[in-house]
Order: structure tokens, then C-alpha cells, then sequence
């Protein structure tokens, strides 16, 4: 086979080879772990010339996702990147489709159709998955020392109610849960 030893086994269990904390490239990036995890499982699946063939066009189709991709990030003045870095400063805030609009220099509905093109979701769920992910780390560090309440209020929800909700929506627990599981027990 083409692939084979421990590296590639960690790297295909793992499947995120390409950490990005650029939102905007976070889709981009997905599409190129997407064609290394199709280039591998070929490798894997064939063998021969029909192997050689298959290796051939995934190697090619991931090279032209990394060329993609490095291109798309070599636009500095990216009208989703400005909107973006609204977002990862204002998180404790209350953020509006406006706001974001504004930032990148469109209508809001403009805005949210090409927001959705380049990431796949709607602008307010990566808001809200985004400040979900940062409760989850606030929970996990002050998992002793800080009140729920106090959670939703620096991840920028002002209703606590609502935030219990959304949590356990995408966590599949309530934040108190959440954080007993980070508790040490004496």
C-alpha cells in the first residue's frame, strides 16, 4: 500500500490536519482535509495501476484546494475577514446583523447570503456556536470559581434562560452538568 505506519493511522483517525482559526477559511480548509482524507483512503483502497491512477487525481484535486484556498488568503482586505474580526472581538456583546453588515461594507441581507456561501451557516449560529465554545472553555478553566449566570453574561447573552437552552442544544448537557464534569472531587 501507499500509505501506511502509525502517522497516517493517527491522521486519518483524527481528521483534522488543517487547524484554521480564520473563520472565513475554515470551510476552505475543511474542503482540503476533505481531498488528503479521499487521497489516502484511495491509497489505501487501490492498488497497481488503477492505484497509481486514483493517487494521481486525489494528489492533484488536493493540490489545487491548498492553491485555492492560499490564494483566497493572500486578499488581505477580505470584506468577510473585517466582519469576522468584529465577531472574535465583540463575542461579549451583543452582535446584529447590521453591525456585521456595516463591517464588511454590504446590506445586512447581502451579508448573510454570502456569509453563508463562504462558511455554510447562517452569521448569527457561528455567533452563537462561537460564544457556546467559548462557555465551554470558560466552564472547563473556572470550573470552582465562576456562577452560570456569569458565563452567559461574558459570552455576550444577556438572558442566561437562553443560554442554558442553546448550551444544551449543542453540548447535549445544561451548563451546570457541563461543569461538574470538570470538577475535582476531594
Amino acid at each position: 500500500m501507499f500509505f501506511q505506519g502509525a502517522l497516517i493511522d493517527r491522521l486519518f483517525a483524527v481528521r483534522r490536519f488543517f487547524p484554521c482559526d480564520n473563520l472565513y477559511f475554515r470551510q476552505a480548509t475543511l474542503d482540503s482535509e476533505r481531498q488528503l482524507l479521499c487521497f489516502i483512503q484511495e491509497s489505501r483502497r487501490h492498488t497497481g495501476v488503477l492505484g497509481e491512477v486514483a493517487r494521481n487525481a486525489w494528489l492533484t484535486a488536493l493540490v489545487a484546494s491548498v492553491c485555492r484556498n492560499y490564494l483566497r488568503k493572500r486578499f488581505p482586505d477580505n470584506p468577510l475577514e473585517r466582519a469576522q474580526q468584529y465577531i472574535m472581538d465583540n463575542l461579549d456583546k451583543p452582535i446584529t446583523l447590521e453591525d456585521l453588515g456595516c463591517k464588511a461594507g454590504m446590506s445586512p441581507s447581502t451579508f448573510s447570503r454570502v456569509f453563508r456561501k463562504f462558511t455554510g451557516c447562517a452569521p448569527i449560529q457561528l455567533v452563537n456556536r462561537l460564544r457556546i465554545e467559548q462557555a465551554q472553555l470558560l466552564l472547563r478553566q473556572y470550573a470552582h470559581d465562576i456562577h452560570i449566570t456569569e458565563v452567559a453574561t461574558r459570552t455576550g447573552f444577556a438572558d442566561p434562560y437562553y443560554f442554558s437552552r442553546l448550551f444544551k442544544l449543542k453540548t447535549g448537557l445544561c451548563p451546570a452538568r457541563y461543569r461538574a464534569k470538570f470538577r475535582i472531587r476531594p
